[in-house]
């Protein structure tokens, strides 16, 4: 199997954004892919670095998390097989705003600034796309801040950490701080509501990693039902 129908493969049925490109495009896009393994915890890159193209995850995950002057790290995307990211550097070629962390072994395929620019002079309507790309993780954020804004913070910290799942059994890799700072509150007020869920058997903490054990229960708690675990 070519490169080419290797990378077609990967995005079939995994995002719905590459399949809304026209044929021409996917089959460019695909031909450009420069494919890189990168291990659990290697950067794809860091926030500051210069845009060097636009990506799509083949295998695993990636976590993007943007840091505060203080340090503090906030979960903006966890990118998914299928899911494409790095678009805003890509339009406006300024740096990087946030880290992309491997969570886990993954494969990641980079388009280059160059390939994009040469297939988008062929086919305009790629910016279009891109754009709508933006848009979609906009809304996406737009959502988060509404939740920050509207959601009790046990629900917050549930929604969270099922969102950051990756499913068969395998632990939320997230440290603590991360989380608060995703949530929008403090290190401290974030570990008392872990404490609550953790002696509710709805989590296990470990080392930068928080164990989802009872997933139903915790839905629960992230739709506002049960909110004992830290009222306002």
């Amino acid at each position: 199997m070519t490169k080419e129908a290797q990378f077609l493969a990967a995005m079939q049925g995994k995002s719905e954004w590459f399949a809304s490109l026209a044929d021409p495009i996917q089959a460019q896009l695909a031909a450009a892919a420069q494919v890189r393994r990168v291990k659990d915890g290697e950067a794809v890159y860091r926030q500051g670095d210069a845009p060097d193209g636009l990506y799509a995850m083949l295998q695993g995950r990636v976590r993007l998390i943007a840091w505060s002057p203080g340090g503090v790290g906030c979960l903006l995307l966890l990118a998914a097989e299928g899911m494409w990211f790095g678009e805003v550097s890509t339009i406006d070629a300024a740096p990087r705003q946030q880290d992309a962390i491997a969570q886990g072994a993954c494969q990641v395929a980079r388009i280059p600034l160059a390939a994009i620019a040469k297939i988008a002079a062929q086919q305009p309507e790629l910016w279009r796309h891109i754009g709508r790309l933006a848009c979609t993780h906009q809304r996406q954020a737009i959502s988060h801040i509404q939740d920050l804004l509207s959601l009790p913070r046990a629900a917050r910290v549930a929604k969270v950490l099922l969102a950051s799942s990756a499913g068969d059994d395998a632990p939320v890799a997230m440290t603590q701080d991360e989380l608060a700072g995703t949530c929008g509150m403090g290190r401290q007020t974030a570990n008392a509501i872990l404490g609550t869920l953790e002696q509710a058997g709805m989590v296990r903490l470990g080392y930068r990693v928080i164990w989802i054990l009872d997933a139903e229960r915790l839905a629960r708690v992230a739709m506002g039902e049960i909110c004992r675990a830290n009222k306002e």
